[in-house]
């Protein structure tokens, strides 16, 4: 979804220079990344409905959002409070139907074991949080989506062919 041209052009570039509303909101749906920049430095022309529509899917949860920003350090400090459980928040209502089926009960686990298989990944950098996330001992690897093939991250994992997403579920057993 986020494939550049020599000038750093995405999908969404062009979508929206050509006036295709309907295909703008349909990749941003699929993972385009609103806030890239071409070699201009120009950002897509979204509207407002089609920011909202990205922040509700890809930003819904405080982590979400600091994974999006490539924010370690706010990462970490939501990691690090132990006030709320926000590791294991299902991550809103736009995740549902990922994969599927609807039902809910996607956690951060199971939005980065998906991102995966889903070409150039808006998270390219997620291993990096999923590390941590394991490393935190805070995170519910065995949380299911409440699909009716109550999906693990380590399922969606495998669907998708992701070894290291596995090797990481694996070091939580292993590496302690």
């Amino acid at each position: 979804m986020n494939a550049s041209n020599q000038n750093g052009d995405t999908p969404l570039h062009y979508a929206l220079e050509n006036g295709h509303t309907e295909v703008a909101m349909a990749v941003i749906d699929k993972g385009a990344d609103i806030y890239i920049t071409n070699n201009n430095q120009l950002m897509p022309a979204c509207t407002q409905e089609m920011e909202d529509l990205f922040n509700s899917i890809w930003c819904s949860t405080p982590l979400l959002a600091a994974m999006h920003r490539n924010d370690m350090g706010a990462f970490q400090a939501l990691l690090a409070d132990n006030t709320n459980d926000c590791v294991n928040q299902d991550a809103g209502e736009k995740w549902e139907c990922r994969g599927g089926e609807g039902g809910g009960g996607w956690t951060i686990l199971h939005v980065a074991a998906f991102a995966c298989g889903h070409g150039p990944s808006i998270y390219s950098h997620r291993m990096d949080y999923v590390n941590a996330l394991v490393a935190s001992g805070r995170v519910n690897i065995h949380a299911k989506t409440r699909c009716s093939r109550s999906l693990t991250a380590l399922h969606i994992a495998c669907m998708n062919n992701d070894v290291g997403l596995l090797r990481a579920i694996e070091s939580f057993y292993f590496g302690r």
